[in-house]
């Protein structure tokens, strides 16, 4: 079952687990259906992200041996979200205004819930393995 201890990303962690339990190959279905609800407005969006975020940190720290994470990928990551805020900033309205405005909060909110997780000392105590 799922790990209690995830905020999010608790589905990505049940397939490694799957995966080292059960080997073998995972069937794809195109004609399954995933529900989801969309958010209704900016804040909200920004929170959902930022648990994405949280439960991305929590996915890396419990399989930090198999996914390093060092300052400098922090570093790196953070550079990649000045072009898109550049992008964001200049974005005209419309489609692909909207699209680039919406990448950028995403991966900055994702952003701030991973830095906050995976450097909290209290985190990391509770994915010592």
């Amino acid at each position: 079952g799922f790990d209690p201890r995830y905020v999010t990303y608790e589905s990505c962690d049940l397939h490694q687990r799957l995966l080292s339990e059960c080997p073998g190959a995972f069937t794809f279905c195109p004609p399954a259906v995933v529900l989801h609800r969309h958010r209704p407005d900016w804040k909200s969006y920004w929170r959902q992200q930022v648990a994405y975020g949280r439960g991305y940190a929590q996915f890396f720290l419990h399989y930090r041996a198999r996914l390093p994470w060092s300052a400098a990928r922090e570093v790196r990551a953070w550079m990649s979200l000045v072009k898109q805020g550049a992008l964001a900033a200049v974005a005209r309205d419309g489609d692909q205004g909207l699209v680039h405005r919406g990448t950028f909060v995403k991966n900055l909110a994702q952003r701030c819930g991973f830095v906050r997780t995976y450097w909290s000392p209290t985190q990391r105590r509770l994915w010592r393995s």
